[in-house]
């Protein structure tokens, strides 16, 4: 099993792929390595595109519009929308649990180790965790070829 078919773990994929099929439908193991494999290729693809958005205006970090950007350019303009309303459900998720865990503690913002929190209140922070995905460019190039 090469690197590549490890990024998204196979039961992400499996409960993302059930929740899509119709009922009584069956996944093989098989699918859900095609699915696996599909989904972290189609990953890298548009973090690459993304990243060189990113690079091509001097930025080392990838933020939510290069990725918007990267959609359009790799011709799927349609999940723009859909992207928004995600990212827009997750910053309102994490804000919240923000509020419960200083509500918790009480503190007025201040974690156990001292440091404030930073406010996240519409703020499109640069996506974390992407910076590998420069380093597996060759791995998608090939698996693009083979």
């Amino acid at each position: 099993m090469s690197d590549i078919d490890t990024i998204l773990g196979p039961s992400i994929i499996k409960r993302i792929v059930k929740e899509e099929m119709p009922q009584g439908y069956q996944l093989t193991s098989e699918a859900l390595g095609h699915f696996s494999r599909a989904s972290a290729i189609f990953a890298l693809y548009l973090a690459s595109t993304a990243s060189d958005l990113a690079k091509d205006r001097n930025r080392r970090n990838i933020s939510t519009a290069d990725i918007r950007k990267a959609l359009e350019e790799i011709d799927l303009p349609e999940f723009v929308d859909a992207l928004s309303g995600d990212l827009r459900g997750f910053q309102e998720k994490r804000n919240q649990k923000k509020l419960v865990d200083k509500a918790r503690r009480g503190d007025g913002g201040i974690r156990d180790d001292g440091v404030e929190e930073a406010k996240t209140e519409g703020s499109e922070n640069a996506i974390d965790g992407l910076g590998e995905v420069v380093e597996k460019r060759g791995e998608f190039e090939s698996a693009m070829e083979g």
